[in-house]
């Protein structure tokens, strides 16, 4: 006797997220905006973590802009993204994941071209971050009281993604196969 396990397409890509988050928790802070004087993750530096993870463990993220909004007074634009998850063995997440965005591209000289790529730059990256609970950072060489706290971190981390797995393995459902 044999036993098959049959998966609820949920649960397909809820183990598939469970395995990216493992793979990429923490992104190193890499951009620097020097009028405003801070460091921020960068898209690209999100995707870099997250992608090869998302392409081993079978996870697509398909986006549509569902708005676009006119530029408004200040040089704005904002858009909303809903995006369709899906495991590569055609399972589906029932519900579009949902993100916004605003981008601003105005100088002296006056709008530009850009907000609406910023918009949809931001709506991605912050989407990602959320969706897979990515920790960011500034710089390595930290003090002893923030490697502290980042490892309690880690260990409350490891602790809610156990909880996921015993969540996800509640909802399934086996079938004998004779």
């Amino acid at each position: 006797t044999e036993i098959t396990e049959t998966l609820s397409a949920e649960a397909v890509i809820l183990r598939a997220m469970n395995a990216v988050m493992q793979e990429a928790g923490y992104v190193q802070k890499t951009g620097n905006n020097d009028f405003h004087g801070y460091r921020y993750a960068t898209e690209a530096d999100v995707l870099d973590r997250l992608r090869p993870a998302m392409v081993k463990h079978g996870l697509i993220l398909i986006p549509s802009v569902q708005q676009v909004s006119s530029i408004d007074q200040y040089g704005n634009t904002t858009v909303s993204v809903h995006y369709t998850l899906a495991h590569v063995s055609g399972a589906v997440w029932p519900q579009p994941i949902v993100a916004a965005g605003c981008g601003s591209d105005r100088s002296k000289s006056g709008v530009g071209d850009k907000g609406l790529y910023k918009a949809l730059t931001g709506a991605n990256k912050y989407m990602l971050f959320k969706l897979f609970q990515i920790e960011t950072g500034d710089d390595p060489e930290q003090s002893q009281g923030d490697r502290d706290r980042e490892a309690a971190d880690r260990t409350a981390r490891q602790f809610y993604l156990e909880s996921g797995k015993i969540a996800i393995s509640k909802a399934e459902t086996s079938t004998n196969i004779s």
